[in-house]
């Protein structure tokens, strides 16, 4: 499965490596502008967004995305890591995220989400 990352370079949960590990095609960005130019030429499965990384701008960045899918069709699971502190105010607000990752989460916890998106 490929796997889409745009986290900030201190973000720990989402390591790529500990993704490639687990037999996942990762690729990773810094930035949400990097993230969709990438997406106009690669099909991914699932895409993991920082939402605490400001260059990500992952809540913006969701929201083009699910608009260009409604325009082409299908649709990209996304998964959103998030501050314990912000992690109610985004579940109300944000519909075009598939899950939800609360900070500080183990390597564990992350790779079983994607696995579990990647079967649908």
């Amino acid at each position: 499965s490929r796997i889409l990352v745009a986290v900030g370079p201190e973000a720990t949960a989402a390591e790529p490596e500990s993704l490639e590990q687990a037999g996942f095609d990762v690729t990773t960005v810094q930035s949400g502008k990097e993230l969709l130019l990438l997406m106009e030429s690669r099909l991914f499965d699932v895409l993991i967004l920082d939402v605490e990384f400001v260059e990500v701008q992952a809540l913006e960045t969701a929201k083009q995305i699910r608009s260009k899918e409604r325009l082409s069709g299908g649709r990209v699971p996304i998964i959103a890591l998030v501050k314990q502190a912000n992690a109610g105010r985004y579940h109300k607000q944000h519909p075009e995220i598939d899950e939800f990752v609360i900070l500080p989460a183990s390597e564990g916890e992350i790779i079983e989400r994607v696995q579990k998106l990647c079967r649908g």
